[in-house]
């Protein structure tokens, strides 16, 4: 009996041996087991190798992964210019081969028209960054950022080339079909960690920048000239709009009461400052030629400077020193120099609210 048992047991550990299980061992089907070999079949399969030291080789599939802090989500109707798109190309899988890889736009669902951005990508991983101007170049139907229009859509993705053939890494047949196949989208999710294989943005109007300083104003210009407090200071009724060739602009018309005449303004929203360039015109509104803006001073003075003011979120706005100058047969006459505070939406514009004094216009007689 013992006999039997001894040659029982001799005949289970050859077997055991034999199959190259051990009691304790994980699961044989599980490919991450240093124990077991790698399946080559699997697409999920980190190892990259077929268990014999062999290289599995793999379809070539590319993806982009975007920096989401360094780059813009839209792009802005009215500043198309500021977009940035920043990220890195790189491939699912290791030890893929490929002749070059393109990063591609295509432009409102025009699958058709692929436009290369970047072409001849062959070291990977590859960091780019792709502005609205370089979207403006390869695409036909645009020639600068600004013919960009509102809901315009930009679909980025890439195209690597294996023998001399494109390979497009999604299918593009079907409406909804915009995306990489189920089984590269979940390696994508598995071994890398990523949702971003391709990217999409679209033009998006949020409203025009300027928009807190465009209205209607009324302006409230203290002369430093009056020989009495008030006597020489102007009421003046302003409307802004916004400037169609500079989306960092307003127009102001009605300085000195010529609403004929609008005048550039530029407004730096970061650094909370508004900006009229020296020897702006606003036309003949004393009847005594053309007026010019310059900085002026104190004493009635101008300074060859641009009027620089403030301005609030609330749409308010302060001008100092904002000196007239004289053309004509006084040319180089100061008219003015006014301290002058913007209200908006105080009073309805284009109402005269007053004369000049005469004693003011005495001056010039």
């Amino acid at each position: 009996m013992e006999s039997l048992v001894k040659s029982i047991t001799l005949i289970l550990v050859v077997l055991l041996i034999g199959f190259g299980c051990k009691p304790d061992d994980p699961d044989p089907n599980n490919p991450n087991n240093p124990n077991n070999p790698s399946d080559p079949n699997d697409p999920n399969d980190p190892n990259g190798n077929n268990g014999n030291g062999e290289v599995v080789q793999r379809e070539c599939v590319p993806y982009i992964e975007i920096d989401t802090i360094a780059s813009d989500d839209y792009i802005d109707y009215y500043m198309p210019d500021s977009f940035a798109l920043n990220g890195v190309i790189d491939v699912l899988y290791e030890n893929t081969t490929f002749d070059k890889i393109q990063l591609v736009v295509v432009y409102n669902s025009n699958y058709a028209e692929q436009h290369i951005l970047i072409d001849n990508i062959e070291t990977l991983p590859y960091n780019f960054t792709v502005t609205s101007g370089n979207m403006a170049s390869a695409i036909r139907q645009l020639y600068i950022p600004d013919d960009m229009q509102e809901d315009d859509e930009f679909h980025f993705f890439t195209v690597p080339h294996v023998d001399g053939v494109a390979l497009p890494t999604y299918s593009a047949e079907g409406a909804l079909s915009e995306t990489y196949s189920g089984e590269n989208a979940d390696s994508l999710q598995i071994l890398k960690g990523l949702n971003s294989w391709d990217w999409k943005v679209t033009v998006v109007n949020t409203g025009h920048p300027l928009a807190a300083w465009i209205g209607r104003y009324y302006v409230e210009a203290v002369s430093y000239s009056s020989p009495t407090p008030g006597e020489y200071d102007e009421d003046w009724y302003c409307i802004t709009t916004e400037d169609s060739s500079d989306v960092r602009n307003i127009l102001i018309y009605g300085i000195g009461k010529n609403v004929g005449v609008g005048v550039p303004a530029r407004i730096d929203t970061f650094a909370g400052t508004i900006t009229i360039e020296a020897g702006t015109s606003i036309g003949d509104v004393y009847n005594y030629g053309d007026v010019l803006l310059y900085k002026g001073t104190t004493d009635i003075k101008r300074v060859d400077a641009d009027i620089v003011g403030t301005v609030s979120t609330d749409g308010h706005m302060e001008m100092d020193l904002f000196g007239m100058v004289l053309t004509g047969e006084y040319e180089g006459w100061v008219w003015d120099v006014f301290n002058t505070h913007w209200t908006k939406d105080q009073k309805s514009a284009g109402v005269d609210d007053g004369v000049i004094a005469e004693s003011k216009r005495d001056r010039f007689r």
